[in-house]
């Protein structure tokens, strides 16, 4: 019989016969999608500016699915060039508003300063050579160090990962440099808009939405909410001591929002949608790693003055701030919490493994089932 409508098709005058042929096409279509999408789980990734999602997405990648190519990490290159230009600039033009002084060499390094805060980070994509040379001496003077080491007691804006690229500048502007995962883990991209992203692990697709978490992108987020299987919600706890870059408040004030804090009032809200009832809810203490390390220096009781315990312990100190997340809960539903360090491609492979085994894994399960790799 299907050869009979096959053979009936081809008598068929062309227009009439490439009709018939897209329709089917078509049809073929609907059905290959109906079919995707019941193996199809949509995960929900939701936070703060800069709270480390686009850098899960990007671990995601190099964990559970494909990774990157060479053709696709050398398009990053300018990317690298972009971040290291653009940490020195914030850095320049905070030492000009807090009138603060070269530690050494200050005719030579002013000079130098004047140079570096001229160039647009859109006006080329590779930094030259003698551009490099002075961004390099810059960084290695006392007082440009200073600041970026002070720079949440001062209020600068500045990626964590700015020392990175500083410190592996020698490397990176080598001819034959290709970008590793460690440096496009590192990099920074904010992140504008909703972007989808395909993992098909085992015969399973997990779809994972990435919205925009600046300010100004969560008007959007709203149109995602829809059949989430499951949301992520990523703090980076090592925002504590950092104050929120808003320029409507008083950046004189003494009850300047902190960034954490920013992290919890969204928190709250996204946790008191109705929408998300059914969603398994995952939060992620992100950037432990780099909490670790400011919790030796910056004292959490200084900004939360409800924190009593002991100085100098980022175990308790992170206890406290995962409390202050569970206290914006409000209906009694299950929220998984982990550390995570989102540029770290073992950790996050372990968190996803381990997800599945605590209590509640039937939750969980609704995303991952079957599909981690092991």
């Amino acid at each position: 019989m299907e050869g009979c409508r096959k053979n009936f098709v081809c008598l068929l005058p062309q227009e009439e016969r490439e009709k018939i042929l897209n329709d089917r096409n078509i049809e073929r279509g609907i059905k290959e999608d109906k079919k995707k999408n019941k193996r199809s789980k949509k995960l929900l990734l939701l936070g703060t500016g800069e709270a480390g999602k686009s850098t899960f997405i990007k671990n995601l990648r190099m964990t559970q699915g494909n990774g990157y190519e060479e053709e696709e990490r050398e398009k990053n290159i300018p990317i690298m060039h972009k971040n290291i230009l653009e940490g020195m600039q914030i850095l320049l033009l905070s030492k000009d508003y807090l009138n603060a002084d070269f530690a050494s060499d200050a005719e030579r390094n002013t000079a130098a300063a004047k140079v570096i805060k001229e160039i647009s980070s859109e006006g080329q994509d590779l930094l030259q050579h003698d551009q490099i040379a002075f961004i390099k001496q810059l960084w290695c003077d006392q007082g440009i160090q200073d600041l970026f080491q002070n720079r949440a007691k001062l209020e600068i804006q500045i990626p964590d990962s700015a020392q990175y690229f500083f410190d592996e500048i020698d490397r990176i502007i080598q001819p034959n440099y290709v970008p590793t995962d460690k440096d496009i883990l590192n990099a920074r991209i904010p992140t504008s808009g909703v972007h989808s992203y395909e993992f098909e692990i085992k015969k399973k697709i997990l779809r994972v939405i990435d919205v925009g978490g600046q300010r100004g992108e969560r008007k959007k987020w709203i149109q995602c909410f829809d059949d989430v299987t499951s949301l992520i919600y990523l703090a980076a706890i090592s925002e504590y001591d950092q104050i929120l870059d808003d320029p409507s408040l008083d950046l004189n004030a003494a009850n300047n929002r902190k960034r954490l804090d920013e992290s919890l009032l969204v928190f709250k809200e996204v946790c008191s949608n109705k929408m998300f009832l059914a969603s398994a809810f995952i939060l992620f203490l992100n950037k432990k790693d780099l909490f670790d390390e400011k919790i030796m220096k910056s004292r959490l009781a200084d900004h939360y003055p409800e924190y009593t315990g002991p100085e100098q312990n980022s175990e308790e100190a992170g206890e406290f701030i995962k409390q202050m997340f569970f206290d914006k809960i409000e209906d009694g539903r299950s929220v998984f919490a982990h550390y995570t360090c989102a540029n770290d491609k073992d950790n996050i492979k372990s968190i996803f493994t381990n997800i599945r085994a605590q209590i509640l894994k039937e939750e969980t399960d609704k995303i991952f089932g079957e599909e981690l790799k092991n």
